[in-house]
């Protein structure tokens, strides 16, 4: 395990609790993506991709890029955990 993924594996349960506070799940009625906390109001999903960013970032750079997605609106990054070594 290197770079991010090694920094996220090791953060304690109470900070990753606190991602619950944003969790995703579908509505009552199948149709829409909903907040956890806000079962009747459709999420809008407004995502970017960093495939790699677990994997080519370090802990500053995710950061500032992070920063820069929240401040252009986005509130969604997808990303891939593990990866094929290469």
């Amino acid at each position: 395990m290197t770079g991010l993924a090694k920094i996220w594996a090791t953060r304690p349960v109470s900070e990753l609790q606190a991602s619950l506070n944003v969790a995703l799940a579908t509505s009552s009625n199948g149709r829409f993506v909903v907040r956890h906390t806000q079962p009747d109001q459709p999420f809008f999903y407004l995502g970017d991709t960093a495939w790699e960013m677990f994997h080519r970032l370090d802990l500053s750079e995710a950061r500032m890029y992070l920063e820069n997605r929240a401040a252009k609106g986005f509130n969604v990054v997808m990303a891939v955990l593990l990866s094929e070594q290469e």
